[in-house]
């Protein structure tokens, strides 16, 4: 999935071949998607067949909206969407509200935490 919002082609070809690649090692098809119409998405799962989407965690942003927008009308179709944060993820965000130094200075005890748990 990719937000609606234009970007540089070497990003766009970067998260082509992650994609490909991604797909190829559980050899299956990659599918592109574009974050800006919510009906794509419910389409694509209608056709797959799913009853489970899983992501990452999404933040905020045009990929959030979209999401969000999808909700209704996938969960009409009994369709949810699962949303999985690492451990290490979770530690570290409530960290990231104005950039990456509050977020520096917290990595050691962050990582004191993770160990020890």
């Amino acid at each position: 999935m990719r937000s609606a919002l234009e970007v540089s082609e070497r990003v766009s070809d970067f998260e082509n071949a992650a994609l490909e690649d991604a797909a190829a090692r559980i050899e299956l098809e990659a599918i592109h998607l574009r974050a800006d119409d919510p009906d794509v998405l419910l389409n694509w799962a209608l056709a797959a067949g799913v009853t489970q989407i899983v992501t990452s965690y999404v933040t905020r942003g045009p990929l959030w909206d979209w999401l969000e927008q999808a909700k209704p009308k996938l969960s009409e179709h009994g369709i949810i969407i699962a949303e999985w944060q690492r451990d290490w993820d979770a530690a570290i965000w409530p960290y990231a509200t104005a950039g990456f130094f509050k977020v520096k200075k917290q990595v050691p005890d962050i990582i004191k935490k993770m160990l020890s748990a």
